[in-house]
């Protein structure tokens, strides 16, 4: 006689079957922390960005006071808040292990430190790039010795080795603090190649130069710019699939400035964004710029905040930040979608909340975007995720005993996971680093809206119980 199966092992093999059907049916977020406690107090967290690799970038500040040595009021504003002079990193690696990486540089002067002039960069694994500022010259202004500084590099590698310094050139930039932007970003097919791309004000010039890795040194391959023929320029750099780079830059028209309803901080203006690409073979701009998204009333300001790759090769998605009402701080979100032949598709705004004091904004490659900050008036991370319509879909909060700083190091991992280092409340010495997997929150949130899902998962529950009904009858039956 044949021995039938009890009532336990019948329930474990429909939780095995539960299981398999039904595999994201939770609405839960997955969440990882990383604890790592430093030897010295008194650490800020400040900064943080991610390899291709997945590793993790972060930087760390102590504050002085009084400030910093050589803190002159001829090259610092009294209110100027300085770090010292050492440079902490912190690599966090894919198997959760923390290596650190302090060091110092003469090279990297007071000014620096005393004006946030320092950006640190992710090269390929194995390799960090920095920019800071160094004296150029004393030059006269007005009557009066004004210093210029130029913008230098430093590549250093994961064991605190120097492995280049390189000088970008005569900047001018005096000691009122007013520099312009430079970004870099390493290259997607050869992850021992990378650019940087620096704006010169009096000139309207994006220029860059391009790097590779050669017997363990970085040598530069190529150095070219574009005019951009707009003022108050701002600009976002970013890899494309075939080797190559593309710039998102902003700025006003100049023909149309409204100088009479503007503020002393702010230009009432005419604001456009164009993108330019930089192929992979000839080292030099395919066009001279595709409009992704003029603003056709006036507006404040305007600024790139994230662009990225789109997953089914409809090309790239940038967000833009808007500031619309006079002496405000208060952002409005625009996203635009184009290729480097042209098109432009799903241009408009993103209908965003406004109720978080944004940090961080990213692009997924899904099309859908990430805000992440502090909840208005408080200092709890919240991270908020729109479909790639601009449509508010989800809320993530950081649950966890943390004293939050003004500065959220935070970002997006290669596989659109999102990751926040915060500093625990309970030990002043000890930081937590927080990984969220938004591809789990995404599908579930398409999947409540997607009726085309939904009737599969319902037809595929109907199959799963038509299943369970036969198999219970078998079984009771013999």
């Amino acid at each position: 006689m044949r021995k039938s199966l009890s009532s336990k092992s019948i329930t474990y093999i429909l939780l095995i079957l539960l299981s398999i059907i039904f595999p994201n049916i939770s609405n839960a977020v997955p969440q990882t922390n990383i604890l790592y406690t430093e030897e010295e107090k008194d650490l800020t967290l400040w900064s943080a960005k991610s390899y291709m690799s997945g590793d993790v970038l972060l930087r760390l500040v102590k504050f002085t006071s009084p400030p910093a040595e050589n803190f002159t009021t001829t090259n610092h504003s009294t209110t100027d808040r300085c770090v010292d002079d050492k440079i902490r990193l912190r690599l966090v690696h894919l198997n959760s292990t923390v290596q650190k990486i302090d060091f110092k540089y003469p090279s990297i002067t007071s000014i620096n430190f005393c004006k946030d002039l320092i950006e640190i960069y992710p090269l390929s694994k194995g390799f960090i790039f920095l920019t800071f500022f160094t004296k150029f010259q004393e030059t006269e202004l007005n009557g009066q010795l004004k210093n210029v500084y130029q913008r230098s590099g430093l590549v250093v590698d994961w064991n605190e080795k120097i492995i280049n310094e390189i000088q970008f050139g005569n900047l001018t930039t005096n000691d009122t603090g007013k520099i312009k932007k430079g970004a870099a970003v390493a290259n997607m097919i050869s992850g021992d190649d990378f650019i940087f791309a620096n704006y010169y004000d009096n000139s309207n010039l994006l220029s860059w130069v391009q790097f590779s890795l050669s017997n363990n040194s970085f040598q530069q391959i190529s150095t070219s710019n574009i005019s951009v023929s707009l003022d108050h320029t701002d600009f976002e750099i970013f890899p494309t699939p075939d080797g190559g780079y593309g710039f998102l830059v902003t700025g006003t028209n100049p023909t149309i400035d409204n100088a009479a309803n503007s503020t002393e901080n702010q230009l009432l203006s005419q604001w456009q964004s164009k993108a330019y690409f930089l192929n992979s073979t000839a080292y030099n701009v395919s066009n001279s710029g595709i409009s992704v998204y003029d603003l056709k009333t006036p507006v404040y300001d305007m600024h790139p905040k994230s662009c990225e790759i789109l997953s089914d090769n409809s090309g790239f998605k940038c967000i833009l930040s808007v500031i619309i009402e006079s002496n405000s701080t208060l952002s409005s979100y625009i996203q635009t979608s184009f290729k480097s032949n042209g098109e432009v598709h799903d241009a408009g705004p993103v209908n965003f909340r406004n109720d978080i004091d944004v940090k961080l904004v990213k692009t997924l490659s899904s099309g859908s975007i990430f805000f992440a900050g502090f909840a208005k008036g408080t200092k709890n991370i919240i991270g908020q995720i729109y479909s790639k319509n601009g449509i508010f879909t989800n809320t993530w909060n950081y649950n966890g005993p943390i004293l939050h700083e003004e500065n959220l190091a935070a970002g997006l991992l290669p596989n659109n996971s999102a990751f926040v280092f915060a500093q625990s409340g309970n030990e002043p010495k000890t930081w937590a680093m927080i990984t969220v997997d938004l591809t789990v929150e995404s599908g579930i949130t398409s999947l409540w809206k997607n009726h085309k899902a939904e009737f599969i998962y319902f037809g595929g529950f109907i199959i799963f119980l038509a299943i369970v009904t036969s198999f219970i009858h078998f079984q009771t039956s013999n």
